[in-house]
């Protein structure tokens, strides 16, 4: 696997990613969600999380594959967490989840963080561009 591939990857994961947070706040809105809990818990229900398993041999080699594992895990279940409490009704609770501080934004960022580190890392050249 190429580095650019790592790169693209990572991209995807990020963009992909920053999608459910306006899942969550139409689930909120509207107190209902078009995914199962069991499917948003699960990391094997999105394009990464499979990426990072079937590429787990390749990859681990990276100082932040548990880190990004853990923290990708971490998200589809406070992500999970959090759609199940709007659709429960809890509305004021949820909205108050996924504000600035929560757990949700801290593990949304740090898993952020780590991912651009890792592309930054996948993308440095190494010798002269001569």
């Amino acid at each position: 696997m190429s580095d650019i591939q790592i790169a693209f990857n990572i991209n995807k994961a990020i963009v992909s990613h920053s999608t459910w947070k306006v899942r969550l706040k139409k689930s909120i809105e509207s107190q209902t969600s078009e995914f199962e809990i069991d499917y948003i818990k699960s990391v094997q229900s999105c394009e990464f999380g499979q990426w990072l398993s079937a590429n787990k041999a390749f990859l681990a080699s990276d100082e932040a594959y548990d880190l990004v594992v853990d923290l990708h895990q971490s998200l589809h279940e406070e992500t999970a967490r959090i759609t199940e409490m709007a659709i429960s009704g809890h509305t004021k609770t949820a909205e108050e989840s996924i504000e600035p501080g929560s757990p949700y934004a801290k593990i949304s960022s740090k898993l952020t963080i780590t991912l651009m580190a890792w592309k930054k890392r996948a993308q440095m050249v190494e010798g002269p561009l001569i």
